[in-house]
């Protein structure tokens, strides 16, 4: 074993599809934004764009890193949406999860997130999620 570890296929981040809402109506135009961090400071964003009913799709994103067995593995995750000149945080949360929807421990399924909502805070099993979407 080494201590810098053995190269390993993880999963940053599962897809994440949904619809966003304004005051009810989708968001149609929107830009998604989503900012993850796993290997260095400056960490990586991807921008999708919904659809005119509001529908988005952030693919998964995989990556092959060492990870050291002395260390703590964390990645951060945070969708940004931009719409009428606004911005609101929709999503932010630390994992240390590295498989295929580890993060919520299953596909959220039907995500809706309305921008005008109440943001929630979920207490997961290794962290907490800030969020202003609900799924079933």
């Amino acid at each position: 074993m080494s201590l810098f570890g053995e190269k390993q296929n993880i999963v940053v981040a599962s897809p994440v599809e949904g619809i966003i809402t304004h005051h009810g109506t989708p968001a149609a135009g929107a830009q998604v934004e989503q900012f993850l961090r796993w290997k260095d400071e400056n960490g990586e964003t991807r921008t999708v764009e919904t659809d005119k009913s509001g529908h988005f799709l952030l693919p998964v994103r995989e990556d092959e890193v060492r990870i050291s067995p002395l260390s703590r593995f964390v990645i951060h995750q945070k969708i940004t949406v931009r719409f009428q000149g606004e911005e609101t945080v929709i999503w932010s949360l630390g994992t240390s999860h590295r498989e295929l929807y580890g993060e919520l421990g299953k596909k959220p399924e039907a995500l809706h997130c309305e921008l005008t909502g109440e943001p929630a805070t979920m207490e997961l099993e290794d962290g907490l999620l800030y969020t202003l979407c609900h799924w079933n």
